[in-house]
């Protein structure tokens, strides 16, 4: 008797579904689509939120890509001195066209061929420790360090530049007397003391670059992090397509009339 009644419960689904075709697939539509939305979103929210990760980043550290920040510009300096006690400084906040740390090693004048010449040996240095060593010194330690035989060998050197040969026709007395000496151009920016100034449009626009690059590293690394919840994701969405088919009328109407007959027979017996 019970089953029966579960063939005659069946009957009347499949009539069900007969009779509201239209109904149930548009019902089952909005399922599959409110289904497949929740797992597009799940993956997409990073991708939607990692632009607004990367503009805090970028903001935070005073790069904002989309409005024209103050910008903290310090006091460049250079200054040359030499062993001779010859000293003069340069401050200003522009920015200079060349800057570079060099001593340069001027040799003794030597009368040659009619003239005089003298071999000019250009040292490039070491910055951090140019920085290190010379930023805090006056200008008479750095004459005491330059006069030192040993300044050379005290390893702010890098490598040699450059040599190269001076010529005059006439120098002075003082000059041919002058013997050896070391020149030092020193270029370093003084962090205690700045001016605030409005950034420029390229300098925005590189920030701009930057914001771009920053938010594609943090969406390829998303992208590698949700590789296996993709996978995962799209085998559900499959079987999510596949269980919410439309109703087929024409199968349906067979497996009726098959339950119907199945149903007469079992109530004659």
């Amino acid at each position: 008797m019970d089953f029966i009644k579960m063939m005659e419960d069946d009957v009347s689904k499949i009539e069900y579904q007969i009779k509201n075709k239209k109904k149930i697939d548009k019902k089952n539509k909005l399922i599959k689509n409110l289904k497949i939305t929740k797992n597009v979103t799940k993956l997409s929210l990073p991708y939607v939120i990692v632009p607004f990760i990367s503009f805090s980043i970028m903001s935070m550290i005073h790069k904002s890509p989309f409005s024209l920040e103050k910008i903290q510009e310090k006091e460049k300096v250079i200054r040359l001195i030499d062993s001779l006690g010859q000293k003069s400084t340069i401050c200003q906040y522009e920015k200079y066209d060349d800057v570079y740390n060099v001593i340069y090693h001027y040799n003794k004048w030597e009368y040659k061929d009619g003239q005089y010449e003298r071999t000019i040996n250009k040292y490039y240095l070491d910055t951090k420790k140019i920085t290190d060593e010379f930023y805090k010194k006056s200008d008479e330690e750095i004459i005491e360090m330059l006069n030192d035989d040993n300044f050379l060998e005290n390893g702010f050197i890098i490598n040699i530049y450059q040599v190269m040969i001076e010529n005059k026709k006439e120098i002075s007395k003082d000059e041919l007397n002058q013997g050896e000496f070391l020149k030092i151009i020193m270029y370093y920016e003084n962090d205690e003391k700045f001016i605030l100034r409005e950034q420029t449009i390229d300098e925005n626009m590189s920030d701009f670059v930057k914001y771009i690059l920053v938010t594609l590293v943090l969406e390829v690394i998303v992208k590698l992090l949700q590789k296996k919840e993709m996978e995962k994701i799209k085998q559900e969405n499959k079987e999510i397509e596949e269980e919410y088919v439309p109703l087929d009328i024409n199968r349906l109407q067979k497996i009726l009339a098959i339950r119907k007959d199945n149903l007469q027979r079992l109530r004659g017996w």
